[in-house]
């Protein structure tokens, strides 16, 4: 799985252990992922899972065994040597201190870790409060499709001396107009509301 991780976010581990879940006992997962303490790193605006290269190492080995892992290039610049030169100097190991900064990005080899239990995995599932954990849980319906969220404005209602029902707005909207054409505006902008108005 090349250029995946670099965009999983929050779902790293769980996708770890699903990986996991389906390996076959001697299946392999090849697996890259970009060196952010390189010298001069570059990230790429998409990228969510930025972290250091042993923080998502000690999260793959938590789901599986890592059998081997290697640079994939070393370049001074934080890209794939073009150069043929420096194309032909590179060798799939890790050099001590100069991989750190140098190395471009990683090549993991893994092979299947320990099966999850069904409890194990349920911990993955999220679950309602006051329900047993794995117990299928109805989703809360969507609501309906156009249906408009109405919130009132606080409005006052007075009678006229002719009995009649008045609205009257609070005091932070200004009203101008009758009619069919009403305008208001918030209270602390006068000078903008009456040119509105006209």
């Amino acid at each position: 799985m090349q250029g995946v991780f670099e965009y999983m976010g929050k779902f790293q581990e769980q996708k770890f252990a699903e990986i996991n879940d389906l390996l076959k006992a001697d299946g392999r997962l090849v697996a890259t992922y970009v060196n952010f303490n390189h010298r001069a790193p570059s990230f790429y605006w998409p990228y969510n899972n930025i972290q250091p290269l042993r923080d998502f190492r000690a999260s793959l080995a938590r789901s599986l065994t890592i059998e081997k892992y290697f640079p994939t290039s070393h370049n001074w610049n934080h890209s794939e040597p073009r150069k043929p030169l420096v194309q032909a100097l590179q060798i799939p190991v890790r050099l001590p201190v100069l991989s750190q900064y140098l190395a471009v990005e990683y090549f993991f080899i893994c092979s299947r870790g320990p099966r999850r239990s069904s409890s194990t995995a349920d911990q993955h599932v999220r679950h309602r409060p006051g329900t047993a954990v794995g117990a299928r849980t109805r989703r809360p319906e969507p609501a309906a499709v156009g249906r408009r969220h109405t919130s009132r404005r606080p409005d006052t209602a007075v009678r006229t001396p002719s009995g009649r029902r008045h609205k009257v707005l609070p005091e932070f909207y200004h009203r101008s107009g009758g009619g069919s054409s009403v305008a208001l505006w918030p209270a602390g902008l006068p000078a903008l509301s009456a040119e509105f108005a006209h």
